[in-house]
Order: C-alpha cells, then structure tokens, then sequence
C-alpha cells in the first residue's frame, strides 16, 4: 500500500498542472483561475517543463514570493507573466550575483545568474 506522504509527494509527477495551480491560488487568490490556466499552459507547454515546475514549487512554494534565484527559469517567466495581470504576491527572482531583476538566463550550481553585459 502506498502512503499517503508518497502519493502526495509524487503529485508533481501525476498531476502536476493541478500541483502548480494549487500554489498559484494559494498565493495570488484574488487572480481569476482562466487567468492563471492560460499562464501556465503559455509558460509550461510541455509535460516534462510542467513537472519541473511542479517539483520546485512542490518542494519550495516561496520561490515564488522570496525572490531567491533558484528554481528552474519557468519561476522567472511564470512570474513575469503574471505581474502585468495585477499579481501582487508574486516576486521577481534576483540574480544569485549581482541581486539584480534581469533575465535570469545562466546557471551556477543551484543558484540562477543574468546574463553578463557586454
């Protein structure tokens, strides 16, 4: 028999639209539920980008309020999607280096970065 931690914990992998959603209505409650579906669909267009996003803010739901870089990028579109909507919860990441709102298109480790000027 599997537990019900277990189930719950694999949720990003079933169903991890409905994971991703839940957060979303948890956070930004005031947004209309179209608004958010349409957003994700946008943004996660694929199943495998919906359980990576699922499993970040399945295991860390604050990603999206903290402004802490890391998560997969789909946070940052997510969020810059959103905010023109009138999402007021929601935060922009900052880049791990120089703290910065930019695109958030590197990685080093766990940490995301912007792209260097040049």
């Amino acid at each position: 028999m599997i537990s019900s931690a277990t189930s719950d914990a694999a949720r990003f992998l079933t169903e991890p639209r409905a994971v991703i959603l839940e957060v979303l209505v948890a956070t930004e409650p005031d947004l209309p539920l179209d608004l958010l579906e349409h957003n994700v669909d946008q943004i996660a267009d694929t199943r495998a980008k919906l359980r990576r996003l699922a499993q970040a803010l399945a295991t860390s739901p604050d990603l999206l309020t903290t402004g802490r870089p890391e998560g997969p990028r789909l946070i940052e579109l997510l969020v810059r999607a959103l905010q023109p909507h009138g999402a007021s919860r929601l935060v922009m990441p900052r880049c791990a280096g120089c703290g910065k709102n930019n695109p958030l298109r590197r990685v080093d480790g766990n940490k995301r970065l912007c792209a260097p000027l040049r």
